[in-house]
């Protein structure tokens, strides 16, 4: 079984994943702690690279660096899958495809052509069983942000608004399990998504 958590920044994926363990190391279905794997993107050898990288990288070859993240993601997955692991991702391609509209748009770089999904092809990539999205309002994002005692460069309010809007759009087009976080608190959105998993496995 493959599941996706997704979601900006602030929306509650680190709390909810630290609760989902929890409920796998008492039995979740077929989920058990021996046979579920919890990664999260980027997966190595990207995950100690990515943020250096983009920041000397021209628009394309960003767009390519991320595209190699996700497929490497969905690679490490698939081996994990192959050896009869359930796999839980925090992060995939949405964010990759959000993250970098919204840089384009903080920029004011306009490429339609570059950004379209056709051209990145994020459809060759494999589908989760399952994809949840948690969104969160911009306003109780920034509430949740300012609470940090240091932010990193895509903290700030206006590149948060870009992205998260973008998220929010393609999680729409793609017909991801939308959960809004500003109505429900953290344990109904753990029961929710774990009583997903179950169900999903009947």
């Amino acid at each position: 079984m493959f599941v996706v958590i997704e979601g900006g920044d602030a929306a509650g994926k680190t709390t909810l994943i630290n609760g989902l363990k929890q409920n796998i190391q008492l039995g979740l279905g077929d989920l058990s702690a021996k046979n579920t794997v919890f990664i999260k993107s980027p997966t190595a050898p990207f995950d100690n690279v990515w943020k250096d990288i983009i920041k000397t990288s021209a628009p394309l070859t960003r767009f390519y660096l991320f595209r190699s993240i996700a497929q490497n993601d969905v690679e490490t997955a698939k081996t994990l899958m192959k050896n009869g692991k359930h796999v839980i991702l925090e992060r995939y391609f949405l964010s990759t495809e959000a993250f970098n509209w919204a840089l384009d748009e903080q920029n004011n770089i306009a490429d339609p052509a570059m950004r379209s999904e056709n051209h990145i092809n994020y459809g060759g990539l494999t589908k989760p069983d399952l994809r949840f999205f948690l969104d969160v309002s911009d306003e109780t994002r920034e509430q949740r942000l300012q609470q940090k005692q240091k932010r990193s460069d895509w903290e700030n309010y206006k590149f948060q608004t870009l992205f998260n809007t973008r998220l929010r759009a393609i999680a729409k087009r793609d017909n991801w399990i939308m959960i809004n976080t500003d109505d429900m608190n953290i344990n109904q959105v753990l029961d929710f998504i774990s009583s997903q998993i179950v169900q999903y496995q009947r």
